[in-house]
């Protein structure tokens, strides 16, 4: 006997076939119970109660188990995290009020190193767009310094006196409040743009190795200074589970100028004090960053 089911999707219900060989008789003889009339009765088509996964020929018989449908991630809601990365700021130091040589470019400072941080935020999803805010804080560690060894005329970071000088610069920690738009790749990838205003807090120090001449130098008071600005930046998240998502991103960081008062408590040979000077300093900053957010269900 074959059994040939009329569809191999299984219905609610499913009629199955029953079809002898020409010459039943041969196929099933008399010892296998049954007569020729049980035989003809037998081969009448029948409706089978609904599919039961539990008999084995439901699987042999049936189509194969429905595809999982693919993983979806919402983005709305929020989140918070952590990030790890490197940057590199470069100052411009321009000498000012106070220095022997008004205007004089001294040159940039370039500094770099690591930072590490934190930041939450919270965003909304409308289809493939998803738009936040977000705001995050790291705690730096970038430093450089410019020197520029004396000579007769003016020169090096600090200008005055014909002096020989190190400046140094030092990033402490670095804050931001951004807006973000992004594209969906995938349910799971997102793709986006990000901006806002940013705070930084630097530390600068002048050091004068000798005057011209040989005399022993001194060194200014070291200032710290906040600045404010404004970052932009572009970056990619990709989800990992259903609340775990990990992102990687760029962001340029313009702090403009503004002027850095130096000044010293120095007193010299016949009783000069160390001249106090002002310097006109630029700033712009760059990190690159990977990170991972955590969203609150």
């Amino acid at each position: 006997m074959v059994l040939a089911p009329s569809s191999l999707v299984c219905p609610t219900t499913r009629a199955w076939q029953v079809s002898w060989p020409v010459n039943s008789a041969e196929a099933y003889p008399a010892q296998a119970g049954w007569g020729r009339a049980e035989v003809a009765n037998k081969a009448r088509p029948h409706v089978r109660e609904p599919c039961d996964p539990d008999v084995p020929e439901d699987h042999a018989w049936g189509a194969p188990l429905a595809t999982p449908p693919a993983p979806s991630y919402d983005w709305s809601g929020f989140y918070a995290g952590f990030n790890l990365g490197v940057g590199q700021s470069t100052e411009d130091w321009l000498l000012g009020v106070g220095a022997h040589t008004p205007g004089f470019d001294a040159g940039n400072n370039d500094l770099a190193g690591t930072l590490a941080g934190v930041q939450a935020g919270y965003d909304v999803q409308t289809g493939i767009i998803v738009f936040g805010l977000q705001a995050g804080v790291s705690a730096t560690h970038l430093s450089g310094e410019l020197s520029t060894p004396g000579n007769p005329w003016d020169s090096g970071c600090w200008g005055g006196n014909h002096a020989s000088a190190t400046c140094t610069g030092t990033v402490n920690w670095l804050a931001e409040f951004t807006g973000r738009v992004g594209l969906l790749a995938s349910p799971t990838n997102l793709f986006y743009l990000k901006g806002g205003v940013a705070a930084v807090e630097d530390s600068f120090t002048v050091d004068n190795g000798r005057w011209f001449g040989g005399n022993d130098g001194f060194s200014y008071f070291p200032v710290t200074q906040v600045r404010v600005g404004w970052v932009a930046g572009v970056g990619a998240e990709a989800a990992l589970t259903d609340s775990v998502s990990l992102f990687g991103e760029f962001n340029y960081y313009d702090f403009g100028t503004q002027n850095v008062d130096f000044q010293t408590d120095y007193i010299g040979n016949a009783g000069f004090l160390g001249e106090p000077f002002t310097a006109g300093i630029s700033q712009v900053l760059k990190n690159v960053r990977v990170g991972v957010n955590v969203k609150f269900k």
